[in-house]
């Protein structure tokens, strides 16, 4: 027999690269994941917050207009529980009063909400303090005190699996991961 001088890689050395390949790969589609959560997470946020703001106009726009009271405050609206009301009088197309015109700004912006946020759920309330110091997250309760707290309106919504973030929970409960002041005004 002739002794080869000639270098190569044995089966184990194989196995091993193999095995070290493959640990890479596992750590890259975690890292994917993760940015897949974020990037969803980070769109549901923004959808709430434009939510939110669009809301905000609309509590201030009929702060005066509705005298003696805001039609806005007391919303609470869960799209996964609540039954479609009957759409109310079309705004754009015929004269609306003031509450027929509330009345329909809620719905379309109930809808939107609905088709923007899974399991969305928003409240509108009077809140001093909407933090919840022991729960480390914001709470759905309303303080319901005076007249001068502030206007809240708190948006949460249902995270799966994917989604990840803070409001993950087992149940149809979540706390609301956005709680915006509009402000303080009189009823």
């Amino acid at each position: 027999m002739i002794k080869s001088n000639r270098g190569g890689f044995t089966l184990v050395e194989v196995l091993i690269a193999v095995f070290v390949l493959s640990l890479g790969l596992v750590g890259i589609s975690s890292l994917q994941l993760n940015v897949l959560r974020t990037a969803r997470q980070s769109a549901y946020q923004n959808s709430a917050l434009r939510l939110a703001t669009e809301m905000a106009d609309l509590v201030t726009a009929h702060r005066y207009l509705a005298a003696p009271s805001n039609p806005f405050l007391g919303l609470d609206y869960q799209s996964s529980t609540v039954a479609e009301a009957a759409a109310p009088k079309f705004c754009h197309a015929s004269d609306c009063n003031v509450d027929e015109l509330a009345a329909y700004e809620i719905h379309e912006w109930k809808a939107r909400l609905k088709a923007s946020l899974p399991d969305g759920r928003a409240l509108i309330c009077r809140d001093a303090n909407p933090w919840d110091n022991a729960g480390e997250a914001y709470r759905w309760n309303c303080s319901a005190g005076a007249d001068s707290e502030p206007v809240v309106i708190k948006i949460g919504w249902r995270h799966d699996s994917l989604s990840g973030g803070v409001n993950k929970s087992g149940g149809k409960t979540f706390a609301p991961a956005l709680a915006f002041t509009v402000g303080a005004f009189p009823k």
